[in-house]
């Protein structure tokens, strides 16, 4: 049973895809350029054991503004799944999944107020995966940034 017909729902929903797909369009760059810069200026471990965690780089900034919108994207999203009962197949709902996994993740992560290159991979990466979306090969480069990410964290 919809709570709203998927009619009603739907130019809200497109809007709110739009400014997704262009608002990870436009962090590819800089947030690649980041993630460059943190590999190249990465701080050794020992300054992490020692020291209070660095916050309030710019480059935390930048990554801070390209990733906070993701989580008003996914919380908007799943509102209009569950309102329009949306899962017709297995690829949505387990995409539902996704959304609802990070709604919970997120918050977490912009807590850290300082990220490591590896953490900034993950929406690097996933900005050019929205991007383009029918590279198959950046699904596996995806899949060794969350690897790398699993391993580092």
């Amino acid at each position: 049973m919809r709570l709203i017909s998927s009619d009603t729902l739907r130019p809200y929903k497109l809007f709110n895809d739009w400014i997704w797909y262009y608002y990870s369009v436009i962090g590819v760059i800089p947030l690649f350029l980041v993630v460059l810069y943190k590999i190249k200026r990465a701080l050794p471990w020992k300054h992490y054991e020692d020291k209070p965690v660095p916050k309030g780089w710019l480059q935390d900034k930048i990554c801070y503004f390209f990733m906070f919108y993701a989580w008003i994207y996914y919380l908007l999203d799943c509102l209009f799944t569950l309102l329009a009962m949306r899962f017709s197949d297995q690829c949505r709902f387990h995409l539902f999944l996704h959304h609802v996994i990070c709604i919970f993740a997120l918050p977490c992560v912009f807590a850290l107020g300082h990220y490591p290159w590896f953490v900034v991979t993950l929406p690097a990466h996933h900005a050019l995966l929205i991007a383009f979306p029918d590279c198959e090969p950046l699904n596996y480069i995806y899949c060794v940034f969350i690897w790398t990410f699993q391993y580092h964290a």
